[in-house]
């Protein structure tokens, strides 16, 4: 399996490679807000979209939480290989960025969709240290 995403990941362009490295920072999932967030690229959604047509991301449609896009553990273990050190601690920095924004605009009552949804994203983001 690893050589068939390896030929996957080849037919990439660099846009496509650093959005895919990127978003494995959310191994629950994301949505393209999250993606543009993370990735410091108002087109992620564009690169989102090529992803999924190359299937190796898988788009889902939510009636409350909006669109979610998902990557398979093979894939994204393989991207997240891909990252070097310092371009991890970015997106973690980022990723807090986005969490804070994120938590900020749940509001008194936030959708239990949404916010199930994020859990698993967000669970590793606060158990880490320390917060910028």
């Amino acid at each position: 399996m690893e050589q068939v995403i390896d030929w996957s990941w080849n037919q990439l362009d660099e846009a496509q490679r650093s959005t895919l490295e990127a978003i494995t920072v959310f191994p629950a999932g994301l949505t393209a807000e999250a993606a543009v967030a993370v990735t410091g690229d108002a087109d992620a959604g564009l690169e989102l979209d090529a992803l999924v047509q190359r299937s190796l991301v898988s788009v889902h449609a939510g009636a409350g939480d909006g669109t979610r896009f998902t990557i398979t553990e093979p894939v994204r273990e393989f991207a997240h290989s891909q990252l070097s050190l310092e371009r991890l601690q970015d997106l973690r920095t980022r990723q807090r960025a986005w969490f804070r924004e994120w938590a900020a605009n749940l509001g008194t009552t936030p959708s239990l969709r949404a916010t199930q949804a994020e859990m698993p994203n967000v669970m590793p983001i606060m158990s880490r240290a320390p917060w910028p």
